[in-house]
């Protein structure tokens, strides 16, 4: 998980680390978003999830939905659309 967030009006970027859900029962948007507010408040940057601009990801309905509950854009990833237009 790599955290961008804008300082002094420059983007900055901050790899906050790899660990598994905290509920890995439950693989949807709620438990994402549970991770990574946990995952910030671990690492101790002074960074909360309002601090957030935007995520990226493919274009999976769980990062739509995350994207939709952090009321952040979604950065899609250009080459999931191309394979899949390059599909039909």
């Amino acid at each position: 998980v790599c955290f961008v967030y804008m300082h002094n009006a420059w983007p900055k970027s901050t790899f906050l680390g790899m660990l598994p859900l905290l509920n890995e029962e439950s693989l949807g948007a709620d438990s994402h978003v549970e991770y990574f507010k946990a995952l910030l408040l671990i690492t101790n940057y002074g960074k909360s999830i309002n601090d957030l601009d935007f995520i990226v990801g493919d274009n999976c309905a769980t990062n739509k939905s995350i994207s939709t509950k952090l009321n952040v854009p979604m950065v899609g990833c250009a080459s999931h659309r191309l394979n899949l237009a390059a599909m039909k």
